[in-house]
């Protein structure tokens, strides 16, 4: 299973994006989790349609998703690694989340 939770509040763009990966092998030499969490502006005010992007910082690999209505995005099958997480939106400034970590746990 992986497992990687950060809290980041941020004032400028996004207060706060709260990052949970989470997942179990598919095959036991390869193991995947998900990347999710919520997308929020400084009033807390969900932001919907915030493009998120997971870039793995030793293969350059990345995934993106986006926030829904209630500002949740998940990335699934990220590979265990460290990543950049960027996250933007017209009229916000572009957020960058580095050394997000899936890791796994046994």
């Amino acid at each position: 299973m992986l497992h990687c939770a950060r809290h980041i509040k941020v004032c400028s763009m996004l207060v706060l994006i709260l990052l949970t990966g989470f997942g179990s092998a598919l095959r036991a030499q390869v193991s995947t989790g998900t990347l999710s969490g919520y997308v929020t502006d400084p009033t807390g005010a969900v932001v919907v349609g915030a493009e998120v992007t997971a870039v793995n910082v030793g293969t350059n690999l990345s995934a993106s998703g986006q926030s829904n209505q209630s500002g949740l995005f998940t990335i699934p099958n990220l590979l265990a690694g460290t990543y950049a997480v960027a996250v933007t939106h017209p009229g916000f400034t572009r957020l960058i989340v580095s050394k997000v970590t899936m890791d796994v746990v046994a």
